[in-house]
Protein backbone atom coordinates (compact mmCIF):
# COMPACT_ATOMS: atom_id res chain seq x y z
CA UNK A 1 0.00 0.00 0.00
CA UNK A 2 1.36 3.42 -0.91
CA UNK A 3 2.32 5.47 2.10
CA UNK A 4 0.93 8.98 2.47
CA UNK A 5 3.18 11.69 3.92
CA UNK A 6 2.40 12.16 7.61
CA UNK A 7 2.09 15.94 7.17
CA UNK A 8 -0.96 15.52 4.91
CA UNK A 9 -4.29 15.47 6.76
CA UNK A 10 -5.78 11.99 6.78
CA UNK A 11 -9.50 11.44 6.22
CA UNK A 12 -11.36 10.52 9.38
CA UNK A 13 -14.95 10.43 8.10
CA UNK A 14 -16.32 8.42 5.17
CA UNK A 15 -19.82 8.45 3.70
CA UNK A 16 -20.69 5.74 1.18
CA UNK A 17 -23.67 4.30 -0.62
CA UNK A 18 -24.34 1.63 -3.20
CA UNK A 19 -25.60 2.30 -6.75
CA UNK A 20 -29.27 2.06 -5.72
CA UNK A 21 -28.96 4.10 -2.51
CA UNK A 22 -30.36 1.12 -0.56
CA UNK A 23 -27.16 0.57 1.46
CA UNK A 24 -25.57 3.58 3.18
CA UNK A 25 -22.50 3.65 5.40
CA UNK A 26 -20.99 6.36 7.60
CA UNK A 27 -17.62 5.44 9.07
CA UNK A 28 -15.48 7.43 11.51
CA UNK A 29 -11.93 6.30 12.27
CA UNK A 30 -12.52 7.73 15.73
CA UNK A 31 -16.08 8.29 16.90
CA UNK A 32 -16.85 12.02 17.01
CA UNK A 33 -17.00 13.64 20.43
CA UNK A 34 -17.75 14.31 23.05
CA UNK A 35 -16.41 11.15 24.64
CA UNK A 36 -19.09 9.57 26.87
CA UNK A 37 -18.07 7.58 29.92
CA UNK A 38 -18.89 3.90 29.42
CA UNK A 39 -19.02 4.16 25.61
CA UNK A 40 -16.24 2.34 23.76
CA UNK A 41 -13.71 4.62 22.08
CA UNK A 42 -12.30 4.07 18.64
CA UNK A 43 -14.06 3.62 15.32
CA UNK A 44 -17.78 4.05 14.67
CA UNK A 45 -19.64 2.53 11.72
CA UNK A 46 -23.29 3.32 10.99
CA UNK A 47 -24.95 0.92 8.57
CA UNK A 48 -28.34 1.30 6.89
CA UNK A 49 -29.46 -1.37 4.47
CA UNK A 50 -31.79 -4.32 3.90
CA UNK A 51 -30.81 -5.70 7.33
CA UNK A 52 -31.91 -2.50 9.10
CA UNK A 53 -30.23 0.55 10.66
CA UNK A 54 -27.33 -0.60 12.83
CA UNK A 55 -24.49 1.13 14.68
CA UNK A 56 -21.14 -0.41 15.70
CA UNK A 57 -18.51 1.11 18.02
CA UNK A 58 -15.03 0.35 19.25
CA UNK A 59 -14.15 -3.37 19.30
CA UNK A 60 -17.31 -4.26 17.29
CA UNK A 61 -15.57 -2.65 14.27
CA UNK A 62 -12.65 -4.67 12.92
CA UNK A 63 -10.05 -2.71 10.92
CA UNK A 64 -7.39 -4.47 8.85
CA UNK A 65 -4.78 -2.71 6.73
CA UNK A 66 -4.14 -4.64 3.50
CA UNK A 67 -2.34 -4.08 0.22
CA UNK A 68 -5.55 -2.81 -1.40
CA UNK A 69 -6.69 -0.53 1.42
CA UNK A 70 -8.30 -0.66 4.85
CA UNK A 71 -10.88 -3.41 5.29
CA UNK A 72 -13.58 -2.30 7.74
CA UNK A 73 -15.73 -5.22 8.94
CA UNK A 74 -18.76 -5.65 11.19
CA UNK A 75 -21.09 -8.53 12.00
CA UNK A 76 -24.60 -7.62 10.80
CA UNK A 77 -26.24 -10.71 12.26
CA UNK A 78 -24.71 -12.77 15.06
CA UNK A 79 -23.83 -16.44 14.55
CA UNK A 80 -26.66 -18.81 15.46
CA UNK A 81 -28.19 -22.03 14.15
CA UNK A 82 -29.29 -20.27 10.95
CA UNK A 83 -25.90 -18.68 10.16
CA UNK A 84 -24.48 -15.18 10.24
CA UNK A 85 -23.90 -12.20 7.94
CA UNK A 86 -20.69 -10.14 7.95
CA UNK A 87 -20.17 -6.86 6.10
CA UNK A 88 -16.82 -5.50 4.89
CA UNK A 89 -16.09 -2.27 3.01
CA UNK A 90 -12.70 -1.49 1.45
CA UNK A 91 -11.40 2.06 1.96
CA UNK A 92 -8.62 3.03 -0.45
CA UNK A 93 -5.75 5.32 0.56
CA UNK A 94 -6.89 8.94 0.08
CA UNK A 95 -4.80 12.04 -0.59
CA UNK A 96 -6.67 15.34 -0.39
CA UNK A 97 -6.38 18.01 -3.04
CA UNK A 98 -6.94 21.68 -2.26
CA UNK A 99 -9.92 20.95 -0.01
CA UNK A 100 -10.51 18.41 2.75
CA UNK A 101 -13.02 16.28 0.89
CA UNK A 102 -12.39 13.69 -1.82
CA UNK A 103 -14.81 11.48 -3.77
CA UNK A 104 -13.85 7.87 -4.49
CA UNK A 105 -15.25 4.53 -5.60
CA UNK A 106 -14.82 1.17 -3.89
CA UNK A 107 -16.69 -2.02 -3.08
CA UNK A 108 -18.27 -3.88 -0.19
CA UNK A 109 -18.72 -7.58 0.50
CA UNK A 110 -21.43 -9.37 2.45
CA UNK A 111 -20.33 -12.83 3.59
CA UNK A 112 -23.10 -15.21 4.63
CA UNK A 113 -22.12 -18.20 6.76
CA UNK A 114 -24.09 -21.42 7.05
CA UNK A 115 -25.63 -22.39 10.36
CA UNK A 116 -24.16 -24.91 12.75
CA UNK A 117 -24.54 -27.84 10.34
CA UNK A 118 -21.33 -28.34 8.39
CA UNK A 119 -22.32 -29.47 4.91
CA UNK A 120 -19.75 -30.30 2.21
CA UNK A 121 -18.81 -27.28 0.09
CA UNK A 122 -18.07 -23.62 0.61
CA UNK A 123 -18.88 -22.44 4.12
CA UNK A 124 -19.33 -18.81 3.06
CA UNK A 125 -21.19 -17.23 0.17
CA UNK A 126 -20.33 -13.73 -1.00
CA UNK A 127 -22.28 -10.83 -2.44
CA UNK A 128 -20.37 -7.76 -3.65
CA UNK A 129 -21.61 -4.25 -4.42
CA UNK A 130 -19.94 -1.23 -5.95
CA UNK A 131 -19.94 1.79 -3.64
CA UNK A 132 -19.40 5.52 -4.16
CA UNK A 133 -18.12 7.60 -1.32
CA UNK A 134 -16.71 10.83 0.00
CA UNK A 135 -13.74 10.96 2.37
CA UNK A 136 -13.57 14.01 4.67
CA UNK A 137 -11.28 15.49 7.27
CA UNK A 138 -13.58 16.67 10.06
CA UNK A 139 -13.55 17.54 13.75
CA UNK A 140 -11.97 15.04 16.14
CA UNK A 141 -13.37 13.71 19.44
CA UNK A 142 -13.05 16.08 22.38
Amino acid sequence: MASVPQTAPQPNEFELQDQTGQTKITYYRNAPGPIIQGEPVGPLLKYSGPEGALSFRGPAVEVQKTLIGEMISVNLTPQDDTGSLNFTVCLPPIVFGSNRSQDFSTFCVKAAAQGDTLQPGAQLSYETEDMRGTAKFGPQAL
